[in-house]
């Protein structure tokens, strides 16, 4: 790989994709990832910079403490081309990190950062929900008012981690209406009405999907995320930043996966030259236009539906890329390799991360069309 993040990582191949590995037979064997070699490198990246005692370091001497968004999507991308499975199973503040640096106020954050000093702990993001997906002006959880805190009531859907995670957070309704939606911060080991049933994914199971249902459970008003702000900026510090955050490294990722399975198609089966320099050409294209976005997202303007775009376009070429190599492939490939059914089964998984390219091409055509009607 041609960024220091991916040289770093890729080191050390084959003994992290057979990390990979035993997570796709055990996927629930989360502790598996102690051995994974930069295990507390992601654990410790939900820290601030200057308690965070294990940085990568790169081959040029260089540490790294804290990532931007950048130095994230190239990292994405290198455990994407190693084994997608890494990704989801790695320890970390990951999404939940994003809002409560974002929403928390420095008591919140200190509570947050505590659990990652001194061991490697695992977060979840609790948005989805049964009926209604991602979709958060139509969300059912509800937040009930007591003395002392809140109760919840409600289901999730689809969480990464769900069951594993002793933390995360959860969003649930105070109100009817688009100031209503709230963000709490939840520690689930022992609490009374909290339960999670894992689910079964058909690719990438290490993200450990799990059905959340939440029955009375009581949070204390110092859970309760983003008091400290206006209404109107608790949302779009929370779950929009973090979307935009993540969108161009979730499409790293993707793209690391077929440019896995493009190395491996050469290595193998010596697949066409011109094809796999046209291959890698799309790659290298796609690649410079994801670093860009998220250049802009460092210098401080907002990705907004460009980075969701990006990721529908990435995460297509990818899948396109992974159809071509098993097309290209001599017959029973998918049986005498195992690694080629893998790839082609998990790059699809990266559709249905932070949202389906349907989704991002609504709201783009949205946003175009309140262009032309503030133009004219």
């Amino acid at each position: 790989m041609k960024h220091d993040l991916g040289r770093l990582l890729t080191r050390e191949r084959e003994a992290h994709r057979a990390l990979g590995a035993t997570l796709e037979r055990q996927p629930a064997r989360v502790e598996a990832m102690r051995d994974f070699a930069f295990a507390w490198q992601t654990n410790s990246m939900a820290l601030p910079t200057a308690r965070n005692r294990h940085p990568f370091v790169l081959p040029d001497g260089r540490e790294l403490r804290r990532l931007n968004t950048r130095q994230r999507a190239e990292l994405y991308e290198a455990l994407g081309y190693l084994d997608p499975n890494l990704l989801f199973a790695a320890p970390g503040g990951s999404m939940a990190g994003f809002v409560v640096d974002g929403l928390g106020d420095e008591a919140t954050r200190e509570r947050f950062h505590a659990h990652f000093e001194g061991e490697l702990c695992w977060t979840f993001f609790a948005l989805s929900e049964p009926a209604v997906g991602s979709d958060a002006s139509r969300l059912a959880a509800r937040a009930r008012k007591v003395d002392g805190g809140y109760l919840l009531d409600g289901e999730k859907y689809f969480i990464g981690n769900g069951a594993l995670a002793p933390l995360g957070v959860v969003f649930a309704r105070t109100n009817d209406g688009p100031l209503g939606l709230e963000a709490f911060l939840l520690e689930t080991r022992g609490l009374a009405g909290f339960s999670a049933r894992p689910l079964a994914p058909s690719g990438c199971p290490a993200c450990n999907f799990a059905h959340l249902k939440l029955d009375g459970v009581f949070v204390p008003d110092s859970h309760r995320l983003g008091g400290h702000l206006k209404p109107t900026e608790r949302f779009s510090r929370s779950a929009l930043l973090t979307f935009d955050a993540l969108r161009p490294c979730v499409a790293a990722a993707a793209l690391g996966v077929a440019a896995s399975l493009l190395d491996r198609a050469e290595e193998t089966f010596r697949a066409d030259a011109r094809w796999l320099r046209a291959g890698r050409a799309r790659l290298e294209a796609m690649r410079g236009l994801l670093f860009a976005c998220c250049d802009d997202f460092d210098q401080g303007r907002r990705a907004g539906r460009r980075a969701g775009l990006m990721k529908a376009a990435a995460t297509a070429l990818a899948e396109a890329l992974a159809l071509e190599t098993l097309h290209r492939a001599p017959a029973g490939a998918a049986l005498d390799w195992p690694w080629l059914a893998k790839g082609w089964r998990d790059v699809k998984a990266f559709e249905y991360t932070e949202g389906t390219r349907f989704i991002h091409w609504q709201n783009a055509a949205a946003g175009f069309q309140e262009r032309e009607h503030g133009a004219r």
